[in-house]
């Protein structure tokens, strides 16, 4: 099965436990071994020879090299040397079996330490582990080296393998890692370019539309008679007014900034209403408080899309928008009419799941639909 190197923190060679693990039941096997020697003939020895194991069998643990590791194990490889020395002057009557205790520590130099630092660390380690040679009996200093060369090499080449397993994984990780970057990038760089696509579509397109409406209305405008009907004027600069703030808004979405007014979101529903002209009523409540300008844009967007749509599958119903600041943390938003929406396809069906998309996108939920009662409930909320 493939390895998923994202799914949790790469691991640290130091702590494989494992290999650790054998050389430890090892390690306390050769202590038991030269205890039970050292029992009868030297309890001097005995003594400094236990207190110097329990030193080191701290030493390895994987507390004490956690403590070690963010200075690079600076004088934690000397402080095991100096605890094994005091360990091999306590073994001198049982010096034949001392060579096993040096086993974990040269496992621990080759894992842990950066390549320039284990040759001379590693030559002190065989220098300690071969000087016992030198106090048994020459018909045994044979056996002990070779023993000690078998086993330091099998014990080197684990350790090593070991190591670069763990290189092999650091590496692909930072691989992924980097080709996750460039992959972001790449796809940034293709939504950067299809907005300004559509930038362009629409300066050339629908604003040029609203452009040619816009000076057409002011025109008509122009045109009428002093004796023309107040509605019809009144519907006329309403028009204009809905042409300018559609423009406004077209402008501000290809320049990719915030608009320049800086009016509460209650001030900007109570507009809608107004320019629109929606048989429509607001209510707060609570403290009405400001959010961030990408959330009181999208709920400015629910309510714009719900007040549409309301006009066109109900119209002639009342609309009730209802903007609740109660909770500490929410800003909710409720518009209901008193028929439910007559089609649920079209520019409608699109426009309800484009604001879903947003609301998700901000962290908040999104509901539209008729409710038990036969109402038409569009419910936006977002979390501070």
């Amino acid at each position: 099965m493939p390895c998923d190197v994202t799914a949790k923190p790469l691991p640290d060679p130091a702590d494989n436990r494992w290999m650790m693990a054998a050389l430890c039941v090892l390690w306390s096997f050769t202590v038991y071994n030269i205890t039970i020697r050292l029992w009868e003939t030297r309890p001097l020895h005995l003594a400094l020879f236990i207190v110097a194991a329990l030193t080191y069998f701290g030493l390895m643990s994987n507390r004490a090299a956690a403590y070690y590791r963010p200075r690079r194990y600076q004088g934690y490889f000397l402080h095991q040397f100096l605890v094994l020395t005091v360990m091999l002057y306590g073994a001198q009557t049982a010096a034949n079996f001392v060579w096993t205790l040096f086993l974990p520590v040269l496992s621990q130099i080759i894992i842990y330490l950066p390549p320039k630092r284990i040759p001379a660390t590693l030559l002190t380690n065989l220098f300690l582990a071969a000087f016992p040679a030198l106090l048994i009996p020459p018909q045994y200093a044979q056996n002990y080296l070779i023993s000690f060369g078998s086993s330091f090499l099998f014990t080197a080449g684990c350790s090593y393998a070991i190591r670069r397993e763990f290189t092999a994984r650091r590496e692909l990780h930072e691989a992924h890692e980097k080709l996750r970057a460039h992959s972001a990038q790449a796809e940034a760089l293709a939504a950067a370019e299809e907005r300004n696509r559509l930038a362009r579509e629409i300066h050339d397109g629908v604003a040029h539309h609203l452009t040619s409406a816009h000076v057409l209305v002011e025109a008509g405008l122009a045109l009428l008679p002093p004796s023309s009907s107040p509605p019809a004027t009144d519907s006329l600069q309403k028009a204009q007014q809905q042409i300018r703030s559609a423009l406004n808004e077209l402008r501000d979405s290809i320049a990719s900034r915030r608009p320049a007014h800086d009016t509460p979101l209650p001030d900007r529903l109570d507009q809608l209403i107004l320019e629109g002209n929606f048989p429509a009523t607001l209510t707060v409540s609570g403290p009405p408080r400001r959010f961030a300008f990408t959330h009181e844009q999208a709920l400015y967007r629910v309510a714009q899309e719900a007040l549409t749509n309301a006009r066109k599958h109900a119209p002639g119903h009342a609309i009730r928008l209802q903007l609740d600041f109660s909770a500490p943390e929410n800003i909710r938003l409720r518009v209901e009419n008193d028929q439910p929406a007559q089609s649920s396809s079209g520019d409608g069906a699109f426009g309800l799941l484009s604001l879903r998309e947003r609301m998700q996108q901000l962290g908040g939920t999104f509901r539209a639909g008729a409710e038990n009662s036969g109402q038409f409930v569009v419910l936006a909320e977002l979390s501070a």
